[in-house]
């Protein structure tokens, strides 16, 4: 019963099997009939081709050998000579374009290969005479072969023939850019380059010279566009972007141009930094703070003599037509505000009085808007250039790039923004890192760097000293401003910053009282006595006793130099700072 069983199941199987063999060979069927109608809708290369691509991936691999055998059995006589030129079988190449001149001794590829082989521009003129001029590539050849002798103009002239037969060749266009940059003729170089930009936008290279063309021919802000097109290319390039930023610091770009060094400092592992875009940007920084500073006292003044829109001003007859002078920049506000009724022509005031209100208020209203927006814009754009700057100079520090100028210029900096502290530290390092050395006793331009790092560290000392005497003072009476007494302690006018501060604190004018402590304010901090901490005399003898040295080790040579009388007042100057501070402290 078991062997029949058995028998019974081994049936079942084997016709389960047939079953499913049979099943599956009508649906293998089906599938191709189904798919074999779209066979030829589908392009696939040919077997050729296929063969040529493996063997230009053995070339690019360096697989020369087993190109070769392709390029053989394909019969692409201009990429088996190649690979002879490569495995230095001069001899097999020779006797291989010999043997195909017997057949074609017009072709003009023949003929460019025998120039390659032997170097010779008389086998590239007769391809191009044997294919009636009409075969570019003896041309390119023939502008290849006066590029290495240097000789420019005959480049050019070839390169031009060839791109007037095929120029759709971006390597010729580029030659040929290069040659007229060579010769000095910008506008041709421009315009080749810029063919080479536009057959093959990812060209970096081509960009880059672009860019530096259009520096040349005085235009930065178009040279640092195409250098942002370079950028997009190639950014592990620490060269373009070190281009970069000179050419935004010459277009006003500030904070790109700080960016770019970031990223100069970053690719070249800390060993790169353009010093005079960094001296340029420590001028535009102080520039902003000077042009901010300039700014606050001309919106005091207006803000003193104008009187507020709408008030109850006199307006002399005519003064009406102003608004219609706003005409063009309203136009330029958002077309929201195009709704309200001086902008519509309507009338929806109650009286014609209201109207001319209406009329003659909401203009100068848009307008201080719109200029309150675009200080706002450029402030928060200054900010960030300030603090970018910043940033660089405090990474370079700690970067092998690092040297005395780049502390001067953090001192620099640090004093732009009111770090008395930080300033006088980065000074006292360039002023060590310049001192240790003994050339600047005898060599001129050593002394010279020496001495103005001297004289910056004094100032520092002399900014800090005033600083820390003037926040040490006693505090003003209630109801007086800070500003109006440290200006009055420092013998100076008031400042416009403390004019608006003491302006924003001043009870109503129609308070009696008001003057009369304003002015016992003042004069109470006028005879009050300074403050002198203890650090600020030390420090004061330290920069002294500086400067001494420093006089005594010069004097023999430079004694009559113009540096060396300045640092001599400098240090007169320290001397005086020193014995008022004692002084002070005595008396307190």
């Amino acid at each position: 019963p078991e062997s029949d069983s058995r028998g019974a199941d081994g049936g079942a199987s084997k016709g389960s099997q047939g079953e499913g063999q049979q099943a599956s060979s009508s649906g293998s069927r089906n599938l191709t009939n189904t798919h074999l109608p779209y066979a030829y809708d589908c392009w696939f290369p040919l077997r050729v081709h296929l063969r040529k691509e493996l063997a230009e991936h053995y070339m690019s691999m360096g697989f020369v050998g087993a190109a070769l055998g392709i390029y053989e059995e394909l019969q692409l006589w201009d990429a088996l000579v190649v690979c002879y030129r490569l495995l230095d079988k001069r001899g097999a190449a020779e006797d291989l374009l010999k043997r195909r001149l017997k057949v074609t001794p017009d072709d003009p590829v023949i003929w460019c290969n025998l120039g390659d082989l032997y170097t010779d521009d008389s086998y590239y003129e007769e391809a191009w005479k044997r294919s009636g001029c009409r075969h570019a590539r003896s041309k390119r050849s023939l502008g290849r072969s006066a590029l290495r002798r240097k000789d420019y103009a005959v480049a050019a002239a070839h390169f031009e023939e060839a791109l007037a037969v095929n120029p759709l060749n971006p390597d010729a266009w580029f030659s040929q850019g290069y040659a007229y940059l060579k010769l000095g003729e910008q506008r041709k170089a421009l315009r080749a380059l810029t063919n080479v930009t536009q057959q093959v936008p990812e060209h970096a290279e081509a960009w880059n010279n672009v860019a530096a063309l259009w520096l040349e021919l005085g235009e930065p802000k178009r040279a640092y566009s195409a250098l942002g097109e370079c950028l997009r290319y190639k950014r592990d390039s620490w060269q373009i972007w070190e281009n970069y930023a000179q050419v935004a610091q010459q277009a006003g770009f500030h904070l790109q141009a700080t960016r770019a060094l970031a990223q100069v400092m970053q690719l070249s592992a800390g060993t790169r930094l353009h010093l005079p875009v960094l001296h340029q940007l420590v001028q535009a920084v102080e520039d902003t703070q000077r042009g901010s500073s300039n700014a606050d006292h001309n919106n005091q003044r207006a803000t003193n003599s104008d009187e507020a829109p709408g008030g109850t001003a006199d307006t002399e007859e005519g003064d009406g037509d102003n608004t219609d002078d706003l005409a063009g920049f309203v136009l330029d506000i958002p077309a929201s505000l195009g709704q309200l009724p001086w902008a519509m022509g309507s009338s929806s005031g109650r009286n014609g009085e209201e109207e001319g209100e209406a009329h003659a208020a909401l203009p100068y209203q848009t307008r201080s808007a719109y200029q309150a927006g675009v200080e706002a814009a450029q402030q928060r754009a200054e900010e960030q250039m300030r603090t970018a700057v910043g940033k660089v100079l405090k990474d370079a520090v700690n970067l092998p790039c690092c040297n005395p100028e780049v502390w001067g210029l953090l001192g620099r900096y640090y004093s732009l923004t009111g770090q008395l502290e930080g300033a006088k530290e980065a000074l006292l390092k360039q002023v060590r890192a310049l001192s240790g050395s003994a050339a600047f006793k005898s060599d001129e331009a050593r002394f010279v760097e020496v001495a103005d790092a001297s004289l910056a560290l004094a100032q520092a000392y002399l900014q800090l000293y005033r600083g820390s005497s003037s926040s040490s003072s006693a505090a003003p009476p209630q109801g007086t401003s800070s500003s109006i007494q440290n200006a009055n302690l420092n013998g100076s006018n008031y400042s416009a910053p403390a004019q608006q501060e003491s302006a924003a604190l001043a009870p109503p004018a129609s308070s009696p009282a008001v003057p009369c402590a304003a002015a016992a304010a003042a004069a109470a901090a006028a005879t009050t006595p300074l403050v002198v901490q203890p650090g600020s005399i030390r420090e004061l003898a330290a920069a002294r006793m500086h400067l001494r040295g420093l006089l005594k080790q010069c004097e023999p040579v430079f004694g009559e130099h113009a540096k060396w009388q300045a640092l001599s007042n400098a240090c007169a100057e320290i001397s005086a700072a020193e014995v008022d501070a004692k002084s002070s402290q005595q008396s307190r």
